[in-house]
């Protein structure tokens, strides 16, 4: 049995297929939507990498503003650096100078300070900074990644411990402290030639074989045997011997939890697109595909000209943006 955990990224987790309409679709925020507009209109085309989609999901997701750990920080830590932004020349602070491409010719991520710099690939430009100093935490270059963390430290001696729903480790990856908030843990399980198990939220505790993991907190249950199920929006489920509750809505209040033939998961309310399809541009309205659905803008009402479109740095697809 294989478990992986990251945080969820607006609508990327899933899309199990159906139907809806934009009428019904969660609305996005106007500060929100100004600020990624800024975003993405700002960067140099050469550099073209974030859709609205990316900016928008890191923004609008309402679990980061409660979750305590670590990676929601460093989230946060971007989203408010772009939203503070109220100009092109406002945003450098948030977007790679020189110095942060000169890491990915080498590698994949690196720090410049405790600024952290994301690659689209080695040998490729940079795509995004983030300040972990901002955030009152450091950025530490390991064996195979970096990241942000609270200290540096040594997986080897480290002792992992709880704080409560709190979980601290010592990343393998990038030898820094790591804390995971275990209530907004996005889990899954991976077994041989069967669909992944989603085994969300939780409490920091010891499971069935013994190592400190992000564990349910209620009755006792066999991980193996035990069938995930929705009550609700809340996504139950059998985490580490104990059952889980994890309340879907508290991702973004366009996700529920969904049963389908590919499993019980967390979910966006509308699937009537993806957003690695891309986005259009026509006649200044820029289109693309946010939790599900599908929206539109018009550049002009936000003081630009017109709209562009330009692939996107590494594999992603086309990118639209505004234009004066």
């Amino acid at each position: 049995m294989k478990s992986r955990s990251w945080l969820v990224l607006g609508g990327a987790m899933a899309y199990l297929g159906g139907c809806s309409g934009q009428d019904r679709a969660i609305p996005i925020p106007e500060d929100e939507l100004a600020a990624c507009i800024r975003w993405i209109s700002c960067i140099p085309h050469e550099e073209r990498w974030p859709i609205p989609f990316e900016c928008l999901t890191i923004l609008g997701q309402d679990s980061l503003r409660g979750d305590r750990g670590t990676e929601a920080r460093t989230h946060l830590a971007f989203a408010e650096c772009i939203t503070a932004a109220q100009s092109c020349e406002e945003l450098t602070a948030c977007t790679p100078s020189e110095e942060h491409h000169e890491v990915c010719e080498s590698s994949w991520d690196g720090c410049v300070d405790d600024v952290l710099v994301n690659c689209a690939d080695e040998g490729d430009r940079a795509v995004s900074i983030i300040d972990c100093g901002a955030a009152g935490m450091v950025c530490s270059e390991g064996n195979s990644m970096s990241s942000c963390g609270i200290e540096p430290c040594d997986p080897e001696t480290f002792e992992p411990r709880c704080d409560g729903d709190l979980r601290i480790e010592c990343d393998s990856n990038s030898d820094v402290v790591q804390v995971i908030d275990c209530r907004s843990e996005i889990s899954y399980t991976f077994e041989p030639e069967e669909e992944p198990v989603a085994r969300h939220g939780g409490t920091c505790g010891t499971d069935e074989y013994g190592s400190l993991d992000c564990v349910g907190d209620e009755e006792p249950c066999d991980d193996l045997t035990y069938e995930s199920h929705c009550a609700g929006d809340v996504l139950v489920s059998c985490k580490g011997g104990r059952v889980a509750r994890f309340d879907c809505s508290s991702i973004s209040n366009g996700f529920e939890c969904v049963d389908s033939f590919m499993g019980t998961d967390c979910a966006p309310r509308h699937f009537d697109c993806s957003p690695f399809s891309g986005d259009a541009c026509e006649g200044g309205v820029i289109t693309f595909c946010w939790d599900g659905a599908e929206r539109r803008f018009n550049c002009g009402d936000f003081g630009f000209a017109g709209c562009e479109t330009a692939e996107s740095t590494g594999s992603g697809p086309p990118a639209a943006y505004c234009v004066d």
